[in-house]
């Protein structure tokens, strides 16, 4: 088994909370709740030895609550795990297994849940025993948590699905192990119970080996993490209901007496404290993680605005080529199969080289500005319009079949005469060609584009005209 403090684990401690500091706020709350259960559970002290007192309801409905809890948070943990591969995560996993798969046999031996089962049900010292295990499994996963978290803080599994698998099958042969000491070996076992009295769990040491156990878990919790994070300050809080659980279930002294069924209400508030903070960190995480998405999506459309930007025409602000033909071959993708047309126009400004050099570059550049001005205001949002050099300007739009032609003739139009009113003599020839979505050759058109706008040329200027038709728009 290797371990390591690696980038992995930096990454993890980034996304998931469990390793960010906890609020003065949350630890005084958590510190309130704890002397909550406390005071409470010492307020039962003066009536915890009545005894008889039945409701098998209490105990089926508290038996599946904790065993529901456990087993859920140990598959929590284990998710976590599979995240952080951090050693320590897998304790608390394996102390969460190991206490819902002993509460379940442990279920077997009330005669009144489960009766035809006779492995756990008629052994008088099964279900104690393996209330007393299930009871030491979960301060000594906190306290190997501790000491994992104290020793080797940062640092991660190499091989994380091998460690994992041995861990289980130890975990699987722990609690096998239980269970035969319980059942099959009960008889070698120290007597616990005696026609419900559980007295002797205090004579015996179990009861105060469990105390001690519980306190000790404590405070190496405390003296390991400081309760830095918010899961180790309810993992302590967890401990304390636990402590209080023993400590009124042994004043009680019998199975059903008042204190024995407080100590289970405060066993079950440990078993959902642990739960709950499980699934607080799984929230935490998801709403962290998804505000990093946002962010990350924001930081996204930045770049890809700043790349797009990188591909504009530092005069007009239109794409150069390299940006048209990436916009075009984008829009073909999402057009492809549904019997889009392409239109390709190549529009060449008439007059341009005229006005550049009797009036200046500036004034040649302001009408290039205003050509491209007319271009955005004429088009859709779907059209792509492009600056290629000089004053030759590209435009390509998709459309159905059936108005492809009068989308491209209508656009056209516009065109020139939002160009022919630039005045100073300026206005424009365009070429048109047409083409399939799914058989587009963006170079081919653009050949086929230029050919038309030389036609249009000799055909006047200031007009358009479409590749192999005959049809072209008169001189404006």
């Amino acid at each position: 088994m290797k371990f390591g403090k690696s980038e992995e684990s930096k990454s993890y401690r980034m996304i998931f909370p469990a390793g960010e500091e906890a609020t003065i706020g949350q630890r005084r709350r958590a510190l309130w709740f704890s002397l909550a259960v406390g005071l409470i559970t010492i307020g039962f002290i003066p009536v915890s030895g009545i005894e008889r007192v039945n409701f098998p309801e209490f105990l089926a409905a508290y038996q599946t609550a904790k065993i529901a809890a456990y087993f859920i948070a140990a598959y929590l943990i284990l998710s976590l795990y599979r995240a952080n591969h951090s050693l320590s995560s897998l304790y608390l996993f394996g102390g969460c297994l190991y206490a819902g798969a002993v509460l379940l046999v442990q279920s077997l031996g009330f005669p009144f849940l489960i009766e035809a089962l006779p492995v756990v049900a008629g052994r008088p010292q099964s279900t104690i025993w393996l209330w007393s295990f299930w009871h030491a499994a979960i301060p000594i996963s906190i306290a190997l948590y501790a000491l994992s978290e104290w020793i080797r803080p940062g640092y991660v599994v190499v091989r994380p699905e091998r460690t994992a698998g041995w861990f289980a099958v130890a975990i699987v042969l722990l609690i096998a192990g239980s269970i035969a000491a319980a059942t099959v070996f009960h008889e070698w076992m120290p007597t616990l119970e005696v026609d419900g009295d559980i007295r002797n769990l205090y004579w015996v040491g179990v009861g105060p080996g469990l105390l001690g156990l519980s306190a000790a878990a404590l405070l190496l919790l405390w003296r390991a993490t400081g309760f830095h994070s918010l899961l180790q300050v309810w993992l302590g809080v967890a401990l304390v209901a636990l402590l209080f659980d023993n400590v009124i279930t042994v004043i009680g002294g019998h199975r059903l007496s008042v204190g024995w069924y407080v100590g289970r209400i405060d066993a079950l508030i440990s078993a959902v404290v642990i739960l709950l903070i499980c699934l607080d960190e799984i929230n935490r995480a998801y709403l962290k993680t998804a505000s990093k998405v946002k962010r990350l999506a924001t930081a996204n459309a930045l770049l890809e605005a700043k790349v797009d930007q990188a591909g504009l025409d530092f005069l007009t602000g239109l794409p150069g080529r390299a940006l048209f033909v990436e916009r075009v071959r984008s829009l073909r993708a999402r057009n492809i199969g549904n019997g889009t047309i392409v239109a390709v126009l190549v529009i060449d400004l008439d007059g341009f080289k005229q006005v550049n050099d009797t009036q200046g570059h500036e004034r040649g550049d302001e009408v290039l500005v205003q050509t491209a001005d007319v271009l955005r205001s004429t088009l859709r949002d779907t059209d792509i319009a492009a600056r290629f050099g000089g004053d030759e300007f590209v435009v390509c739009l998709f459309a159905p079949f059936s108005v492809v032609q009068s989308t491209m003739i209508n656009i056209a139009a516009r065109i020139v005469a939002g160009v022919g009113q630039l005045g100073n003599g300026i206005g424009c020839s365009i070429g048109i060609s047409l083409c399939i979505a799914d058989r587009l050759n963006l170079q081919a058109g653009l050949q086929q584009a230029d050919k038309a706008m030389y036609q249009a040329k000799k055909l006047g200027k200031n007009r358009f005209a479409i590749y192999g038709q005959p049809y072209y728009s008169e001189a404006a």
